[in-house]
């Protein structure tokens, strides 16, 4: 906003990009948005598909409904993967 409104109160976009370091055509777009839609068109719109409700597994999480076998299977085959992955990126570079 505060950008923006140099440029209203005439400074040129060259002026103000170059001092704050932001490209014209970005400064441009947002006074563009201001000068149609208000102070609410400088607020930043979501996009894309919004988010599930589920979260998203963590890894390190152990179920509670394993063994106690299982959760040392699943711990030790975790770390096995985790040194295989690690392998693997040393071979491709």
């Amino acid at each position: 906003m505060t950008f923006v409104l140099q440029i209203l109160n005439g400074k040129t976009l060259t002026e103000v990009s170059f001092s704050e370091g932001i490209s014209d055509g970005l400064l441009s777009s947002w006074v563009h948005k201001y000068l149609t839609y208000g102070y609410n068109g400088l607020k930043n719109n979501k996009r894309g598909r919004p988010l599930s409700k589920e979260p998203i597994m963590n890894k390190k999480a152990i179920p509670d409904n394993l063994s106690e076998s299982e959760r040392e299977e699943l711990v030790r085959l975790r770390e096995r993967n985790a040194y295989l992955e690690a392998e693997n990126a040393v071979i491709k570079k």
